[in-house]
């Protein structure tokens, strides 16, 4: 039993040790030290975009135009997007962004870890929970690279669905 102990105890140094001499992750994101300076925690920003896609013929919302995706399959089968709301939040590790939703759901984003390995850029670890009005829950886990933007979408609304988009710096 004490071997165990012992072998836990120098595993937890070990890997202490090894996270501590990493040095900063990406420039991208920051790092603040825990008591002792032993623990990282990854802190972001999310942007967060609610659009409405509907077919009614009015066309794309000019502040849409940037994200293509929309253009594009599945997205494009609706000929029309509103953009409903755009934040920016600051997001840290497993503390979860909450937004509420024009159908009476919820958005949460959960930053769970940021994997970097070597000379390749690295990702963001997110998870998106979506709560509709009824109390469903769907949740998709994405290794996001940083700044790139990724769509939720399938929620019925008014005639159309919301699409929900998420970027993480």
């Amino acid at each position: 039993m004490r071997a165990w102990a012992a072998m836990i105890v120098l595993l937890t140094t070990l890997t202490t040790g090894r996270a501590a001499l990493a040095g900063p992750p990406e420039s991208n994101e920051r790092v603040s030290r825990g008591q002792g300076g032993k623990t990282a925690q990854i802190e972001a920003t999310v942007e967060l975009v609610v659009a409405h896609g509907k077919n009614d013929g009015k066309g794309i919302d000019p502040r849409l135009a940037k994200h293509k995706e929309l253009q594009s399959p599945p997205f494009s089968s609706y000929n029309s997007y509103a953009l409903l709301e755009e934040t920016t939040r600051p997001l840290a590790q497993n503390k979860p962004v909450a937004l509420q939703l024009p159908d009476g759901g919820e958005l949460r984003v959960v930053l769970d870890d940021f994997e970097g390995k070597g000379e390749r850029p690295g990702r963001f670890v997110l998870k998106a929970i979506v709560k509709k009005p009824g109390g469903d829950e769907s949740t998709v886990q994405v290794k996001a690279k940083p700044g790139a933007i990724f769509f939720v979408a399938g929620q019925k609304h008014d005639k159309g669905i919301l699409v929900l988009g998420i970027k993480v710096r």
